[in-house]
């Protein structure tokens, strides 16, 4: 089944831009069918399911962050997040928010030591505090 859509000049400009841009780099696609990529791309989402678009620029810096090379699906992106923000000790595992890894890290930072001696000093005094919070 074939449908034809009316999209407007602006639109189709724009689309002819990214077309131009990939034909100066010796790859011939038409706007049209940087269009039908881009539509099956999102064939997957359903109209009403929340999504976020990433520019080129956010998400080298989301990448950056995170480490581990580059993010190819939104799973990569929240397990690398939630990697990111744990902490595992044997079976327990302390999740942190954005907000506390940022501290744990300007601790280190202000401390001189890493981040990983910092989160060590942590979970002792944590370590130390769990006992006399349990011993009463």
């Amino acid at each position: 089944m074939r449908v034809s859509l009316q999209v407007s000049d602006d639109l189709y400009d724009l689309y002819s831009k990214h077309a131009d841009a990939l034909a100066s780099r010796g790859q011939s696609i038409s706007a049209e069918e940087i269009m039908v990529s881009h539509l099956d791309r999102f064939s997957k989402v359903r109209a009403v399911d929340r999504i976020v678009v990433v520019d080129p620029e956010s998400l080298t810096k989301i990448e950056a962050t995170l480490g581990d090379g580059y993010l190819k699906t939104g799973e990569d992106l929240a397990t690398r997040v939630q990697e990111l923000a744990s902490l595992e000790i044997g079976s327990v595992r302390l999740e942190f928010t954005t907000k506390q890894l940022f501290s744990l890290k300007r601790y280190a930072t202000k401390n001189g030591i890493s981040l990983e001696d910092a989160v060590k000093r942590t979970v002792d005094s944590m370590s130390t505090l769990f006992f006399d919070y349990v011993s009463e």
